[in-house]
């Protein structure tokens, strides 16, 4: 056996290692030109969220749930989020490519499908979904599970 550093050891052990799949934290968000009193108490104040949706005409932000979605494996089925209006959004993990995680989303309701593709710990947002009082706002953040 030929001697190798404990740093290389390391390396290819966790080059073997299968990885668990991502989680997804997810905020469903409503954001509206007008006040809506039926959401009193769940008012969202975010400077980033305001700056990007604020040119919409989109000036009050409302947190409407908080959501962790996880998975079992790669290319399992499909984890459901529920919207408002009993609308769904689905996410399947796909795997990695490009040093990101690969997600199949769609929205069956809208008739949408998109391939995401997003880094650990950055946050992106998934936009444009109507709803009678404004807009619903998805804040999706990746983040690997803890060991």
């Amino acid at each position: 056996m030929s001697p190798l550093s404990p740093l290389l050891w390391v390396v290819l052990l966790n080059l073997s290692a299968p990885q668990s799949p991502p989680i997804l934290d997810i905020q469903i968000l409503l954001g509206s030109s007008s006040p809506q009193s039926n959401l009193t108490g769940r008012n969202y104040q975010s400077t980033e969220v305001s700056n990007l949706f604020g040119k919409h005409g989109l000036l009050h932000f409302y947190l409407v749930n908080d959501v962790t979605l996880t998975f079992s494996n790669q290319g399992s089925t499909a984890e459901v989020l529920t919207l408002p209006n009993h609308r769904t959004a689905l996410f399947a993990y796909k795997g990695t490519g490009d040093f990101q995680h690969v997600f199949d989303f769609s929205l069956p309701d809208y008739n949408v499908k998109a391939r995401l593709q997003a880094p650990t710990g950055r946050t992106f947002y998934q936009a444009g979904i109507k709803h009678p009082n404004g807009m619903v706002i998805l804040k999706i953040r990746v983040r690997t599970p803890r060991k």
